[in-house]
C-alpha cells in the first residue's frame, strides 16, 4: 500500500479512500467548470481535454470514475486532476484533501520542508499584495499608473495580473514585511530582499529591498501560487528588466508567465500563444487572447518547451519584426521542434510590438492575422536563411544557409516526419536528392551529438551540485529548488556553481552593482566599463589596465604572459594560475557569436591565453574547432569545446556556457556591443605590452651615456609617451 503514498506523506489507502467519499467526481468537475448534462444514469459533457462540438465526455457516478470516447481521457478524481492540473500524484491527492478538509499526515522531515515552503508562499503573496496597494494608493506610484495606462491596460486585467509598483525607498517591503512577523531571512530566501553587509554600529547588517522603484509583475505557478516577480524599471535603472533571482521556489527557466490564467484558454482554443514581454500577454488576455503566455525574458529554455508539449499540440510563437525579436524567435524554435508539435510563427511588423498590435487590431483582428498570416516553422526558418539571400549570393554563403536550414529539420525526431519536411523544400534547395540526404544525416549526427554533450554537461553539473548539497547540508524543496545553507543560498549557491567567480554578496543579479558586489562581475572586478558591465571595473582605471598603478605611468599588463612576468622561473604557463577575465569575455563573446568567431578569433592576440596552463589548453581547443569546423562548414559550439577539454579548462567552458543561459536576468546582454568594446580593450592589452616591452628595452641601456644610446633611449621614450596618449584616450 506504501506505492500509493503521496512523497512526503505516511498517510494510506484508507486516507485516499476517505477523499474519494468526500469529493465526489460531478463536484469535482462542476468545480472546473465542466458543464454536466444528465444522460440516463451517468453525465455528458464536452471534454475539458481536447475540443469538441458534440459531448463524448462521459461520467459514471457510481463508479466515481470519467471517460472520453474522443480522446481517450479517463481516470478517477486523482486523475482528473493530475491531467487537468498538470501536476504529479502528491500534488493532485494534497490538492483534494484540501477541497475534502482532510489533514494528510506528513513525516517529520516533510513538515518542515512543508513548513519553509509554505512560508515562502505566505511572504511572497503578502509581497505581492503590498505592491498592488503601492499602485493603486501612493501618491509616488503616478508615474507607473500613467505608464500602465499608456499600455493600454484596463484595471480589470490589472487586478487579474495583480500588477503593482515596488517603492523607491531602500527597505519599504522589509519593514512592512517585518511588522506583519515575517522575517529578514525569509525575504532573502524568497528572492525579495537582500542582507546588508555588517558595519561599525550596525553588527547585524540587516536587509534591504531586492526590488525599488519598479513596475511589479508577480510570476505565478500553474495553480496561481505567487513564485516570483518579473519587474521592470520606472526610472534610468539597469537593468531594465528585472527576475526575481532562483528561489526554492522560483526558476525561471521553468515557469511561463500567464500559464495560470491562460490554461482554460489553452484547453478551449487547444494551442498556445507566446509572446515576449508581461504586457504583451496581458493585453492578449484584455482582447479575448487568453491562451497566451510569456516567456521570461529573451530567452526561452529547454523546459520551456516541454511545458508547450503538456498544455497544447499547437503553438504559435509571436514576436516583434526586428532583428532581436527574429533572433528570439529561432531560438524558440530550435528547442520547439524536437518537441512534436504543430509550430506556426507570426511576425509584428510596422515596428509595433505585439501589445500596440492587439490594441490596435483588436482581439478579433489580431486572431484573424494571426490564423491567416502565420507561416510554419520551417517556412519561416527558410525565409530568415536561404530565401533571404540577395540573387548574387555565392556558393559558401548558399550552402551555409542550407547548412542553418537543414539543422531545423534534423531537429525532428522523427525520421518519417523529418523526411516528409524535407521533400517540400528539395526542389527548392536545387540540389540532388543523395546530396542532400547526405547533408541532412550529417546535421541529425550534429544534433544527435550535441543532444548527448548537452546530457553530459547537465549530469555533471547535477553531480556537482549535489557534492555541493553533500557539503553543506542542502536538500530541494517541493518547489524544485535548493534548500538554503546557513542563510546564503544565493550568493553561496552561484559562488560555487560558477567555478569560484562567484555573483556577490546575498543574491545573484543587483541593482546598479553589475553582478553585485565586490566579487564576480560586481564594483571592483569583473568586467568594466570597457566591456559594458560594471562602473570603472575590469579594465577601466586602477585595475588591470588603467593608470595609476605603480610609477604613474602604465605597468606591465595584467593579463595574458605580459613579458613572462609572474610565469614560473621555467619560462611555461603557470599551472596555478586563473584564466585572465579578458580571455573569458573572449571565450564568452566566441559562443555568443558563434557566426563571428573566427573573425573574432583573429583579432586576439596569443598572450591573452598563454599566462596560464588553462589559458594554453582552451586555446588550443578554440584553433583546433575552428580549424575542423572550417572545413566541415560546421559553427562555433561551446558545448563541444568543453566536451574537448580537461576537468579544469571545461569547467570553464561550463560556467561560461550556464552565464549564457542566465544571461536573460539582465534582459540580454547585447553581445555584438560587448564584443565592440572588448576590441578596445585588446588594444588596451596591445598597448600594455608593447610598453612592458620598451621597459625592458630601457633596462638594457644601463647606464650607457653615449649619443647612440641615448638618441635610442629617447625614441624610446618618445613612443611611450604616445602609447600613454593613446591609452587614456581608449579608456
Amino acid at each position: 500500500m506504501s506505492s500509493i503514498r503521496p512523497k512526503g506523506f505516511s498517510n494510506t489507502r484508507e486516507d485516499l479512500e476517505a477523499i474519494r467519499a468526500r469529493v465526489p467526481i460531478e463536484d469535482l468537475l462542476r468545480d472546473y467548470d465542466v458543464h454536466l448534462i444528465p444522460a440516463g444514469r451517468r453525465f455528458k459533457a464536452l471534454c475539458p481535454f481536447h475540443q469538441e462540438k458534440t459531448p463524448s465526455f462521459s461520467v459514471d457516478v457510481e463508479k466515481q470514475f470519467y471517460h472520453c470516447f474522443g480522446c481517450e481521457a479517463g481516470g478517477d478524481i486523482f486523475k482528473f486532476v493530475q491531467e487537468y492540473d498538470r501536476v504529479s500524484f502528491g500534488e493532485a491527492v494534497e490538492i483534494l484533501a484540501r477541497k475534502a478538509g482532510i489533514v494528510l499526515e506528513k513525516r517529520p522531515e516533510a513538515r518542515q520542508q512543508a513548513r519553509e515552503t509554505l512560508g515562502l508562499y505566505d511572504i511572497l503573496n503578502f509581497a505581492a499584495d503590498f505592491y498592488r496597494q503601492v499602485l493603486l494608493k501612493s501618491p509616488n506610484a503616478q508615474v507607473a499608473r500613467d505608464y500602465i495606462d499608456g499600455r493600454g491596460i484596463s484595471r480589470e486585467m490589472q487586478e487579474r495580473f495583480r500588477i503593482g509598483v515596488s517603492p523607491s525607498e531602500w527597505s519599504a517591503l522589509v519593514d512592512a514585511a517585518k511588522r506583519n512577523g515575517f522575517s529578514g531571512e525569509l525575504l532573502e530566501k524568497a528572492g525579495l530582499a537582500r542582507a546588508r553587509q555588517p558595519q561599525p554600529g550596525r553588527p547585524e547588517g540587516g536587509h534591504y529591498d531586492y526590488f525599488r522603484n519598479r513596475l511589479m509583475f508577480p510570476i505565478e505557478d500553474i495553480r496561481g501560487r505567487v513564485i516570483g516577480f518579473g519587474a521592470r524599471t520606472l526610472g534610468d535603472d539597469q537593468p531594465k528588466y528585472l527576475n526575481t533571482p532562483a528561489t526554492p521556489l522560483f526558476d525561471k527557466s521553468q515557469v511561463l508567465y500567464g500559464l495560470g490564467n491562460a490554461r482554460k484558454g489553452i484547453r478551449s482554443e487547444g494551442a498556445i500563444a507566446i509572446v515576449e514581454g508581461y504586457t504583451d500577454a496581458i493585453v492578449a488576455h484584455q482582447e479575448g487572447l487568453d491562451f497566451a503566455v510569456a516567456s521570461l525574458g529573451t530567452a526561452f529554455t529547454r523546459e520551456n518547451a516541454l511545458a508547450l508539449r503538456r498544455q497544447a499540440s499547437r503553438v504559435y510563437v509571436i514576436f516583434d519584426g526586428d532583428d532581436a525579436g527574429q533572433g528570439a524567435a529561432e531560438r524558440s524554435l530550435d528547442l520547439i521542434v524536437g518537441e512534436d508539435l504543430e509550430v506556426r510563427v507570426y511576425s509584428v511588423t510596422d515596428g509595433k510590438d505585439p501589445c500596440d498590435a492587439i490594441l490596435q487590431l483588436g482581439g478579433d483582428g489580431f486572431r484573424k492575422k494571426l490564423t491567416e498570416e502565420s507561416i510554419d516553422l520551417f517556412e519561416f526558418k527558410w525565409r530568415s536563411t536561404v530565401g533571404s539571400l540577395p540573387p548574387n549570393a555565392g556558393a559558401q554563403a548558399r550552402a551555409q544557409a542550407v547548412d542553418a536550414f537543414l539543422r531545423l529539420v534534423a531537429g525532428i525526431k522523427n525520421e518519417v516526419a523529418r523526411r516528409l519536411v524535407l521533400r517540400e523544400y528539395i526542389e527548392r534547395i536545387g540540389l540532388k536528392e543523395t546530396d542532400i540526404d547526405r547533408a541532412l544525416q550529417d546535421a541529425v549526427s550534429g544534433v544527435e551529438r550535441e543532444e548527448r554533450q548537452r546530457q553530459a554537461v547537465e549530469e555533471r553539473q547535477r553531480a556537482q551540485q549535489e557534492n555541493q548539497n553533500s557539503q553543506f547540508g542542502g536538500g530541494r524543496l517541493p518547489g524544485g529548488g535548493q534548500v538554503p545553507r546557513g542563510g546564503q543560498f544565493q550568493g553561496e549557491l552561484r559562488q560555487d556553481t560558477m567555478g569560484g567567480t562567484g555573483f556577490g554578496e546575498g543574491t545573484g543579479f543587483g541593482e546598479g552593482t553589475g553582478f553585485g558586489e565586490g566579487t564576480g562581475f560586481g564594483e571592483g572586478t569583473g568586467r568594466g566599463e570597457g566591456t559594458g558591465r560594471g562602473e570603472s571595473t575590469g579594465f577601466g582605471e586602477g585595475t588591470g589596465f588603467g593608470e595609476g598603478t605603480g610609477d604613474g605611468a602604465v605597468q606591465a599588463p595584467s593579463f595574458g604572459s605580459q613579458a613572462s612576468e609572474g610565469a614560473p622561473a621555467g619560462g611555461g604557463p603557470d599551472p596555478t594560475a586563473p584564466l585572465d577575465p579578458l580571455a573569458e569575455i573572449i571565450l564568452e563573446c566566441l559562443m555568443a557569436l558563434p557566426d563571428q568567431a573566427a573573425q573574432i578569433w583573429e583579432r586576439v592576440p596569443e598572450a591573452i591565453f598563454t599566462s596560464s596552463a588553462i589559458g594554453v589548453a582552451l586555446r588550443n581547443a578554440v584553433v583546433h574547432q575552428l580549424r575542423s569546423y572550417e572545413e566541415r562548414g560546421r559553427r562555433f559550439s561551446g558545448v563541444d569545446l568543453a566536451q574537448d577539454l580537461d576537468d579544469s579548462a571545461g569547467r570553464v567552458v561550463y560556467k561560461l556556457l550556464q552565464r549564457l543561459e542566465m544571461n536573460d536576468d539582465t534582459v540580454g546582454t547585447d553581445y555584438s556591443a560587448l564584443w565592440q568594446n572588448c576590441q578596445r580593450d585588446l588594444r588596451r592589452f596591445e598597448i600594455q605590452a608593447r610598453v612592458a616591452e620598451l621597459r625592458r628595452e630601457l633596462s638594457r641601456f644601463g647606464g650607457a651615456a653615449d649619443p647612440q644610446s641615448a638618441e635610442q633611449r629617447a625614441a624610446i621614450q618618445r613612443e611611450i609617451t604616445n602609447l600613454r596618449k593613446e591609452l587614456k584616450k581608449n579608456r
